[in-house]
């Protein structure tokens, strides 16, 4: 939820001081979309998977296998869709600011300069990235849904739309534990899937979108830093508070 605030509280201020400034997304209008989202979401990713393994139950049998069949194909709906979105332009340089933003954090818990030579150089692929949580995802509710056994198709419909938050919460706790244990060779070989995935979300970011992470990474470590010690600013100053050194085990918990 830490990418959302900037599209609703963070934002809602500077929108009144500024009247060239963008509309701001947000109240009602951001729920909706959300809702509109997470339902098209649930539909071809859960739902229409479901459906066409249903269609081979007769000749494969067994519920195992038909588990199987179902995430084989959400896995490459999944594969799909990401192939397709990022033929458009204007995905392909929103995935650019995604590798931007890849790149600004694997270049500050590395240790080095937030400028844009060192940001450039560091990887674009993340351990935290969205992209392998979503495949994580794939594989998790393979096993999630094994427990729901064989009911009728309207109780299967129904078991893939409640159980979303389970495979959603098993799988956040999965990708957390295999960022935090990356340095171990069987957990890379675990990772390795996910981070080759980020290749259809990420894109090598020019000057300015790396620009743009950077400040925007800036943006957030000053406000972490405000907040682990009270939220004070110098007003006086007219600066915040200084920042605290970067603690990789807060940040830890964030996915990309």
């Amino acid at each position: 939820m830490d990418g959302l605030r900037p599209l609703d509280g963070e934002a809602s201020p500077a929108s009144k001081s500024d009247d060239m400034a963008p509309p701001q997304i947000g109240g009602v209008t951001l729920a909706i979309t959300l809702m509109i989202s997470l339902g098209f979401a649930i539909l071809v990713f859960f739902l229409a998977p479901l459906f066409i393994a249903s269609l081979f139950h007769i000749q494969a049998g067994g519920d195992w296998l038909n588990l199987v069949i179902e995430g084989a194909v959400r896995l490459l709906l999944l594969i799909g869709y990401l192939y397709l979105i990022g033929r458009f332009p204007d995905i392909q340089r929103v995935f650019g600011y995604h590798g931007a933003e890849h790149k600004a954090i694997n270049a500050m818990e590395q240790g080095a300069p937030l400028d844009i030579p060192h940001v450039r150089s560091a990887s674009r692929v993340h351990t935290r990235c969205g992209t392998g949580f979503l495949l994580i995802v794939m594989v998790v509710s393979i096993f999630v849904f094994a427990f729901v056994g064989t009911p009728s198709l309207p109780l299967k419909v129904l078991s893939r739309i409640v159980l979303v938050p389970v495979v959603a919460g098993i799988s956040y706790e999965l990708m957390r534990l295999g960022a935090a244990n990356y340095r171990f060779r069987i957990v890379r070989w675990l990772l390795a899937p996910g981070l080759a995935l980020q290749g259809l979300t990420t894109r090598e970011p020019d000057d300015s979108m790396i620009e743009c992470a950077i400040t925007s990474l800036k943006r957030v470590m000053q406000r972490d830093g405000q907040a682990v010690l009270g939220g004070e600013e110098n007003e006086s100053a007219g600066e915040a508070a200084p920042l605290l050194p970067y603690d990789k085990s807060a940040h830890a918990a964030r996915v990309l």
